[in-house]
């Protein structure tokens, strides 16, 4: 195990050379600090100097007092720091000398603060933050961030400037860097870890390369990468391996610029070695491999793709789940030892040529994805019959289910609703709500919103989530409302959620609350934005759409067939306000039952049509 101590021997023969304080005679201004003597905190009254213009005389007041520190800090002898503490002026170490910061403290270098260290030592659950500059005295500066339980207490050193070592940057079992846009170390030194858990975050858009490419040596190994830049960004070829895991956390795109082999150990305090690609980022793999350095038993090498999450690979055998009777994935951009693809996520296959996009499995619906796109066209793995895209597809695919590839199928609503109904029972005090779905799919439940206006945006939620049974069927639900305690008028909406977060919002309906007069008074309904009807119902060759709108708007028709599937859309632009009828003659579909969805303004509601030809 790596030590990291001050030299007491070399503080003693220090502090034995009293002469060198005429160099710090010849540098300070009026208002600098100087230890006293070694080991000084900054919280100390009593063992600080300050320079009056003529000598160095009792300080009298604590550093950390003068936070922020504009003067300028003189050591000759090591010192503690052991409170929050910004320093705004310089601070010049001599050889031996350094700076340790302890207590759960932070000390802040501000942007024109120049930090010339021999040793700085970063404890357990403090920080130091460079906005400046911090610059090696000699050959053996080392800045050390030494060991923590967990990354919940690392100590950590966060560079917004400037870092030059030339000696060792050394990052102990869980310590943490962070490396801002513009931060940045070069130098002749070292950068090495420990043998657990060092952890580097890269907001650079240049990645490692930009943050720490300058220095000469790397001994990195067995650690953590975060990307969480405001940008795109690279990872840089100098991405040093084998790694422990690596998160995709800007928002935006991150593109590999080598192969990444991963450690395929878990590690006893953060767990099992994972890639992830959250939610709102992306990775893209390019023809690039990421890899588990081994494939036999308890090997957990991770690659987890979140929902709302995106993959880009331009590899010729696209994403794979296939292990192939081993313990890791034998194809495709991917090969760690298991993977985790999200139904909800997006998947780009950008080869320049046909590609094949690889059998992968999704959950938590198989054989499932949001958007799907590919440059150069693409074969689906067979057992892709169908795959499901809940957003859009985008390219050229092999379409035809009699072929040996997968085909595509058409995009799902997550619920055909039927009716969605409200009555209030006097007896009881209570509203009771049932609704009944003519098919769903992929939904995740149900929400019962209720306010005293007709605007959506003043309702309130009163249910929890109302699971669905997602079945093709359809099913009938129920939700008692038994907190309404004052007459009046209440406006009910159901809201639909779906797995892969499409919401549909139905109603309102209207119910009257009486609770001390005649139950059966039904109040006037104004007509709401909606289809009203369509007539003649059954029909050949075609009907009236008759619907309403409160205020101008556009409106658009979108028509399913009962397993869900889009055969027909239209829309109807710069409607006025009033009652509509709209001539529908669908020549293109065959006899049968269709759902006709009406959506205007924010408000929808579907209607069931049968067509006799």
């Amino acid at each position: 195990m790596k030590v990291r101590n001050f030299d007491v021997k070399r503080i003693l023969i220090i502090g034995a050379m009293l002469a060198l304080f005429s160099l710090a005679f010849a540098q300070a201004q009026v208002g600098d600090y100087q230890p006293a003597t070694g080991f000084v905190s900054i919280t100390s009254a009593t063992d600080w100097l300050v320079f009056d213009g003529v000598g160095w005389v009792p300080a009298g007041v604590p550093l950390a007092d003068l936070s922020p520190f504009s003067g300028n800090i003189l050591a000759q002898l090591p010192f503690y720091v052991d409170a929050d503490f910004t320093l705004l002026g310089h601070m010049v170490h001599y050889q031996g000398a350094g700076v340790e910061v302890t207590s759960n403290s932070t000390f802040t270098l501000g942007p024109s603060s120049i930090c010339d260290i021999s040793e700085m030592r970063i404890n357990s659950g403090s920080r130091v933050v460079n906005n400046g500059t911090i610059r090696s005295i000699g050959n053996y500066t080392t800045i050390n961030l030494n060991d923590a339980p967990n990354m919940d207490t690392a100590p950590e050193l966060e560079n917004n400037g400037t870092i030059n070592i030339r000696g060792e940057l050394y990052v102990a079992s869980y310590g943490r860097v962070i490396s801002g846009p513009n931060g940045r170390i070069t130098g002749s030194g070292t950068i090495s870890t420990g043998n657990e858990g060092a952890e580097f975050v890269i907001a650079n858009a240049g990645g490692y390369n930009a943050a720490f490419g300058g220095v000469r040596t790397h001994d990195v190994y067995n650690a953590s990468f975060v990307f969480n830049g405001t940008t795109d960004q690279v990872t840089g070829n100098k991405l040093p391996g084998p790694i422990h895991s690596l998160t995709v956390d800007n928002g935006h795109t991150v593109t590999l610029s080598s192969n990444i082999t991963m450690t395929s150990e878990t590690d006893p305090v953060i767990g099992n070695p994972t890639v992830r690609v959250v939610n709102g980022s992306t990775l893209d793999v390019g023809n690039y491999v990421i890899s588990s350095d081994y494939d036999g038993q308890g090997a957990v090498a991770s690659f987890v793709l979140e929902e709302g999450a995106t993959i880009v690979t331009a590899n010729m055998q696209g994403i794979s789940s296939d292990k192939g009777g081993t313990n890791k994935i034998q194809t495709g951009s991917i090969q760690t030892n298991q993977a985790t693809y999200s139904s909800g996520a997006n998947y780009v296959f950008n080869a320049t040529q046909h590609q094949f996009s690889g059998c992968f499995t999704t959950s938590p619906d198989v054989n499932t994805v949001h958007d799907i796109t590919n440059d150069s066209g693409i074969d689906l793995c067979p057992q892709f019959r169908p795959l499901y895209y809940t957003g859009e597809a985008t390219g050229v695919f092999n379409t035809d289910p009699t072929s040996y590839w997968g085909f595509l199928e058409s995009p799902t609503v997550p619920v055909i609703m039927s009716y969605f109904n409200a009555v209030f029972n006097a007896t009881d005090g209570v509203v009771n709500l049932k609704w009944e779905t003519h098919s769903e799919y992929n939904n995740l439940g149900f929400y019962i919103y209720r306010a005293t206006e007709r605007e959506f945006v003043r309702a309130e939620l009163i249910s929890p989530l109302i699971e669905s049974e997602n079945s093709t069927e359809g099913s009938t639900y129920t939700y008692t409302d038994s907190e309404l305690f004052e007459d009046g008028t209440y406006y009910y909406w159901l809201q639909a959620s779906s797995h892969s977060s499409v919401m549909d919002v139905y109603g309102p309906v209207t119910v009257n609350v009486l609770f001390y007069d005649d139950p059966n008074i039904i109040p006037d309904k104004p007509m709401v934005t909606s289809l009203v009807r369509n007539y003649p119902n059954p029909f050949n060759p075609n009907t009236q759409l008759e619907y309403y709108l409160e205020t101008g708007a556009d409106v658009k028709f979108t028509v399913f067939n009962m397993r869900g599937q889009i055969v027909d859309q239209f829309t109807l632009t710069n409607r006025s306000a009033g009652l509509h009828r709209y001539n529908w003659e669908p020549q293109q579909l065959s006899s049968g039952a269709y759902i006709i969805k009406f959506s205007a303004a924010g408000k929808s509601n579907t209607r069931k049509v049968i067509l006799t030809k």
